[in-house]
């Protein structure tokens, strides 16, 4: 806060303020006497007084006019924003953070001894590139270092560190006038930064103490605040866009995670489920059509719904094998296609009956989309399950639709299909929770003989897909 004093000084009738808060000087001043028979001379206490009023003047602008020289770190750091792109500074491809540093000792200090960082949020994130676009001793002599936080900070999760040579020479004593050292930061691809939740930033064009720069002398912090920790937030999304409007033969869909929380996720972790409907009983498969990143292999399981949803007698779920890959905290992770087929590239049915279907997404109109639902670990972390239903052109059918035998049964049992019935469809069989169980069958002469020797004693359910029904029908196993 600047210093002033509030002083008067009365002579020949006049008194005077004339200080404001911006202002260390003291004006004395004398009029013309208005009586010339008055004594104009100053006595020998009024000198003294004025004298001292001089002095405690002199005293006032020396503290005014170097504030900073009286700081108690030995730096202390001037900043600068010099980005003026004509389009948004704050939220265009560049951060321009100019500094300057101020040496508050008596003694030289070198300038290979001291570091700056500068603290920010890297979003969507890429790799990052550092320029010095000029220092008095030699861009040259500007070393650069970039370093990503391994736990959520206060708007920033990366920092870039500048740091000096030997034959940058020295910073010296009292020295207030130092020329900025001028720097650029960037990401690789070019794409933009959103400076408005980046710990260090300030508006452009103003020259400030920025104690959200951190200084270091000799790796000691000296000059600054360093981001603090803070909780760690999740928040994952899903992105979704339809692949083909003409599509019939195919479910074609493409798909980007958004991470909107503060910490990176690896998607190893991740299991995504897109709910639709289809009630022939032609087999259905996945394809991995398309994926943008190195290294990543992906499994998709298409099951069948007992009972059915709405909207959704099927869902495929994609899990992800990618050592390494991780959706970074305020990124977009993209470039994930996928499909579903029936045998023979049959056509589907109306796709307007799928639950996970958004007609106004197309290839070029990415939406959010909470019909898909996305799981961390086994635990729903975005979208919305659909809930059971008797389905979308789902025909239940009871029990007494099919014949089972033996009841009860052991190691093998046998389904017997209606008369009318192709000899294909989907079979699936379920514990009392609903889990699917991993039970081998084959067709032959009209009926589906199941090896259920695997199976502990218990109740479970038989699911059939046959001639667009779903058939059900109780087994008990011994």
């Amino acid at each position: 806060m600047p210093l002033f004093c509030r002083c008067a000084f009365a002579y020949s009738g006049e008194v005077f303020h004339p200080f404001s808060p911006n202002t260390a000087v003291v004006f004395i001043v004398f009029n013309q006497n208005p009586f010339p028979m008055k004594k104009t001379l100053l006595t020998f206490f009024e000198t003294v007084f004025v004298f001292l009023l001089i002095m405690l003047a002199t005293d006032v602008m020396a503290l005014t006019k170097s504030p900073r020289l009286e700081n108690s770190s030995p730096v202390s750091l001037l900043y600068r924003n010099t980005d003026i792109d004509p389009s948004p500074a704050a939220t265009n491809m560049n951060i321009r953070p100019d500094f300057r540093l101020i040496n508050h000792t008596d003694a030289p200090i070198a300038y290979s001894s001291m570091k700056v960082r500068y603290w920010f949020t890297v979003d969507q994130r890429a790799s990052i590139r550092v320029e010095t676009i000029f220092a008095k001793f030699g861009k040259e002599n500007v070393t650069l270092r970039g370093v990503g936080l391994g736990a959520p900070h206060e708007n920033a999760n990366y920092y870039v560190e500048f740091g000096f040579t030997s034959a940058a020479g020295v910073l010296e004593a009292r020295d207030t006038t130092d020329a900025f050292i001028r720097t650029k930061i960037r990401k690789a691809d070019y794409t933009p930064f959103n400076e408005l939740n980046d710990y260090s930033y300030s508006v452009p064009q103003v020259t400030f103490a920025n104690e959200k720069m951190t200084v270091y002398l000799d790796d000691d912090l000296v000059w600054g605040t360093e981001p603090s920790e803070v909780p760690v937030v999740e928040d994952l999304k899903v992105v979704y866009s339809w692949g083909s409007a003409t599509a019939t033969t195919q479910i074609p869909f493409a798909l980007r995670f958004v991470n909107a929380g503060n910490t990176a996720v690896p998607i190893s972790e991740l299991t995504v489920r897109y709910w639709f409907s289809e009630n022939d009983a032609l087999p259905l498969q996945y394809i991995e059509h398309y994926i943008g990143h190195d290294n990543v292999t992906t499994t998709g399981n298409i099951i069948s719904l007992d009972p059915a949803r709405d909207s959704a007698s099927h869902y495929l779920e994609i899990a992800f094998d990618a050592p390494g890959l991780v959706v970074q905290p305020f990124s977009e992770l993209k470039n994930f296609k996928f499909k579903i087929i029936r045998q023979g590239w049959k056509n589907f049915t109306s796709k307007e009956d799928d639950y996970s279907y958004i007609p106004s997404a197309n290839e070029f109109n990415y939406q959010l989309n909470d019909h898909i639902t996305l799981y961390r670990n086994g635990e729903l972390v975005w979208g919305v399950e659909p809930p059971v239903g008797e389905g979308v052109s789902l025909n239940n059918v009871d029990n007494d639709a099919l014949k089972l035998y033996p009841v009860p049964a052991h190691g093998t049992v046998a389904l017997v299909l209606p008369a009318s019935s192709r000899d294909y469809g989907q079979f699936n069989v379920y514990n009392h929770m609903g889990k699917g169980e991993s039970v081998s069958y084959m067709i032959e002469n009209g009926k589906v003989v199941f090896d259920i020797s695997s199976l502990q004693p218990g109740i479970y359910f038989i699911s059939a897909a046959i001639d667009r029904k779903i058939y059900k029908k109780r087994l008990s196993v011994n």
